[in-house]
């Protein structure tokens, strides 16, 4: 009897040793000291092209603590810090850029070793990757805008594009054209912006185009991908007339040039 008691407490010291003691049976996790490492990013390092929607994934090698990790993250470029929002998908960080990237720019991913798993554990090794945007050669928007209406006859049309141009290739690609034919007129800029103002004021109650032909270049000799054009009408304005009929001499003066074509007056009594 005073055997098998020792036999049973040479067991229970073992079972202590084995569930108690962290030892080779289950454990929890809280003696966890491995430290996290990244197994993919995406972009890739070295990646060209991207898109401006493009999110950010980051793979970890096991579930990461999202307070540390998210504050250990950072999107930057020449244009600075890049602001967006953070999901998660297992040991998967999504990082969603908000405005949308900018085209042809180097952006830097960093995520440094304050980054810790769920036990505390900093990452290993800090990441550093680097992309490039896709190049987005084009027309970004246009005033007046397509389509719109009861434009005032002295106006002018600004197009903005979404790179730095070749200033005279892009004035000679410009028309601003009616049925009656093209406007004449001079060119400034502001940045990528040109501005067109037309020699005199055009036409009431006429619809316009406004096109800018594939001719026009960047700054590094690319041409527009395809031509741009763009629609807008005029409002019927009728200009006033005031004065008086006094005398021999009556003096009238009209509000809007004196061009009036399509427009017909009467004076009541003159």
């Amino acid at each position: 009897m005073k055997k098998l008691w020792s036999s049973m407490v040479l067991i229970l010291v073992a079972a202590l040793a084995t569930f108690g003691c962290g030892g080779n049976g289950t454990d929890n996790g809280s003696n966890d000291n491995t430290p996290p490492v990244i197994e993919t990013v995406t972009p890739a390092d070295g990646a060209e092209g991207v898109s401006i929607s493009s999110k950010v994934w980051v793979e970890f090698s096991e579930p990461m603590d999202t307070e540390t990790t998210e504050a250990a993250f950072s999107l930057e470029s020449s244009a600075g810090t890049v602001t967006g929002s953070f999901t998660w998908a297992d040991a998967n960080m999504v990082f969603n850029p908000s405005p949308a990237l900018v085209a042809d720019l180097l952006y830097t991913i960093t995520v440094g070793t304050d980054a810790t798993d769920e036990n505390g554990n900093p990452l290993e090794t800090e990441l550093l990757s680097s992309f490039r945007t896709g190049y987005v050669f084009g027309v970004v928007s246009v005033t007046p805008a397509d389509q719109a209406t009861d434009i005032p006859t002295i106006t002018t049309v600004e197009i903005t594009f979404s790179d730095e141009m070749n200033t005279a290739s892009a004035e000679a690609a410009f028309a601003l054209d009616s049925d009656v034919g093209s406007e004449s007129g001079t060119f400034s800029w502001v940045d990528d912006s040109m501005t067109f103002t037309p020699d005199t004021a055009i036409l009431n109650a006429t619809d316009y185009i406004i096109s800018v032909d594939r001719a026009a270049q960047d700054r590094y000799g690319n041409h527009l991908p395809e031509s741009f054009s763009s629609t807008f009408k005029t409002g019927m304005l009728a200009p006033e007339l005031s004065g008086t009929a006094v005398g021999p001499t009556p003096t009238w003066t009209w509000s809007a040039p004196p061009d009036c074509t399509g427009y017909r007056y009467q004076l009541d009594g003159q």
